[in-house]
């Protein structure tokens, strides 16, 4: 199956994945208010929405703030 054709079956999900294929990031935990803002003050993101029977719609990181 062609990774753009993929749609989210289960939430949490299990993997990520866009136009290139499966992505190498994993779940680890969940993320408390105080270690999200750190994390978006640090690095770049990348934000997705994920709806179960949906594609997986990815934000421009200009979009995002």
């Amino acid at each position: 199956m062609n990774s753009s054709d993929r749609v989210v079956t289960e939430i949490p999900l299990n993997a990520l994945w866009d136009d290139s294929g499966t992505l190498p990031h994993h779940r680890k935990r969940d993320l408390k208010r105080e270690e999200i803002r750190l994390i978006l003050c640090e690095q770049r993101v990348r934000f997705v929405i994920a709806n179960v029977g949906e594609k997986l719609t990815w934000i421009d990181a200009m979009s995002c703030y």
